[in-house]
């Protein structure tokens, strides 16, 4: 579970917009990646995670999107 989450952080290091997030986004995606493998474990469905990446990608790009359109 450790390395899948360590790999999921990796993966989304691309996102920060400079070095210094690009910490944050590993730590964050990382915690992410270790909860969804712990609840994955548990469940042994995608269904709830695919939905959860889903709302979440949703989110950010809705909060980017009002960032950009109020400058």
């Amino acid at each position: 579970m450790v390395l899948v989450a360590i790999g999921f952080g990796l993966q989304h290091i691309t996102f920060a917009p400079t070095l210094l997030w690009s910490i944050g986004f590993i730590i964050a995606f990382f915690l992410w990646g270790l909860g969804a493998s712990i609840i994955y474990s548990r469940q042994r469905r995608l269904t709830s995670l695919i939905l959860a990446h889903y709302l979440s990608n949703v989110m950010v790009t809705l909060a980017v999107l009002v960032l950009v359109t109020l400058q």
